[in-house]
């Protein structure tokens, strides 16, 4: 019997060895083998039991000490899990299974689903590279219909530079946002809309704003599962009703939205009214207590995307006949609103004369600026900004070209560029323009910065 017993077990062992023994260590990665022995559960020697369902997911404790300081606590400090498992019931098991595969092989499929999640667990086991690697994600990924919920993830995993660079983005596309057909702003907390109202940035007209607010108290009722009276969307909007500046609206919409419903009281729609019809004066007890600002909305920031890290002067780009073009084309991760463009100054003094026009994909001239006449004495900056007349939409994903024709002096030059520039809550990507006809690229030349919001 115990002779049989050694057979058999000789046997399991060759059996299991047949398994595993099919060379699939040769000719592969460290990435690779690592992943081979993660996904097959070779050599595991520890069991995380993960999500609601505790799923088993079997991993090796030498990997993840090596990578993280929290795993290497876990199970070798002064209070290390002694059992051969681990519950963890705040992380599912597809989020668990990506995180452990960053782990093994430094790689990772980042998806709209997965990444709050997933920057949650590389927060929890201190990876900070994939914490960065999630959050450059989201801010390549933002647009206008999904920047609330990433804004409101980003509040709650207090991602602060994330959640800033959100608001950025719907203080440029205001209009854009909150009318949404997918109305995401429903998904932020009383927080996170309260701080949106109570901005002056808040690029949208009134009607826009009392509407969208509307939309986002009814959401809370369906939540809360209440009906959507007039009543109930007062509670709920609480202080944030009195965040609507309805002295702003056009007197007609007032009317036709907001007049004939309960949400405002008899005296404070009469106090709206008073407001349309006069300017209030100090001590006018009519209006004594009034709620409502009348402030104007829509103050702009405006930011600098620069794609150079060095400057230099004078040894090329200087014009000397009317065909001599700089051009630059890019794309931008959403949309923004283009207000200009930097211009180099001449070099070491002189005087630079010329245009500059942005074009669109199909070559169409957007918007220009002519005569433009720029100078340099001692003491200036290298560059001067040029603003359009008015702000021109770029739409996301979409290229542009700005092109710059010169004719003066030599000028400062950049070099060094980037072909990608991380902005305010944006990503730009540029690109050569085949318009250039003066030596403008990605690396080196001319138009050193474009001026967005």
């Amino acid at each position: 019997m115990l002779c049989i017993t050694k057979i058999y077990g000789r046997k399991l062992l060759e059996r299991k060895m047949d398994d595993t023994s099919n060379d699939w260590q040769s000719g592969k990665s460290l990435a690779e083998t690592n992943l081979y022995m993660l996904d097959n559960g070779l050599g595991s020697d520890i069991t995380f039991f993960v999500g609601n369902k505790g799923e088993r997911v079997l991993a090796h404790k030498f990997m993840l000490t090596s990578r993280s300081q929290v795993f290497y606590a876990m199970f070798y400090g002064q209070l290390a899990e002694t059992g051969q498992g681990v519950i963890i019931p705040d992380i599912e098991a597809e989020v668990m299974k990506t995180f452990l595969r960053f782990l093994y092989t430094e790689e990772v499929d980042i998806t709209p689903d997965t990444v709050m999640a997933l920057m949650y667990t590389a927060k929890k086991y201190a990876v900070q590279i994939l914490v960065d690697k999630c959050r450059d994600y989201l801010e390549t990924e933002i647009n206008n219909d999904n920047v609330c919920t990433i804004l409101e993830q980003a509040h709650l995993f207090d991602e602060q530079n994330l959640r800033n660079n959100c608001f950025t983005t719907i203080f440029s596309n205001s209009t854009d946002v909150l009318k949404s057909p997918l109305k995401d702003y429903q998904n932020l907390c009383y927080t996170c809309f309260k701080e949106l109202l109570q901005s002056d940035k808040l690029r949208a007209r009134e009607e826009t704003i009392f509407m969208a607010c509307l939309n986002w108290a009814e959401e809370q009722c369906r939540l809360k599962d209440i009906d959507t009276s007039d009543t109930n969307l007062r509670d709920l909007l609480g202080d944030m009703l009195f965040l609507i500046r309805f002295p702003n609206m056009d007197q007609r919409a007032f009317t036709e939205l907001v007049s004939n419903r309960k949400l405002l009281t008899t005296d404070e729609k009469l106090a709206v009214y008073q407001q349309f019809n006069r300017s209030p004066r100090d001590g006018d007890v009519t209006l004594m207590g009034f709620r409502f600002s009348s402030k104007p909305r829509n103050s702009t920031e405006i930011f600098r995307a620069s794609r150079f890290k060095d400057v230099f002067g004078g040894m090329i780009d200087f014009w000397d006949n009317d065909n001599d073009c700089d051009a630059i084309s890019f794309s931008a991760s959403r949309d923004i609103n283009l207000f200009g463009v930097s211009i180099y100054r001449p070099f070491p003094d002189g005087i630079i004369r010329g245009c500059v026009k942005l074009y669109d994909e199909t070559n169409w001239c957007m918007t220009k600026l002519y005569n433009l006449e720029i100078l340099c004495i001692d003491g200036d900056e290298t560059t001067v900004d040029k603003k359009f007349k008015g702000s021109v939409k770029i739409h996301q994903n979409r290229w542009y070209t700005v092109t710059q024709q010169m004719q003066g002096s030599k000028s400062f030059y950049g070099m060094n560029g980037q072909k990608q520039v991380q902005g305010k809550g944006v990503v730009i990507t540029f690109r050569r323009s085949p318009m250039d006809k003066n030596k403008t690229n990605v690396e080196s030349g001319q138009i050193p910065a474009l001026l967005y919001s």
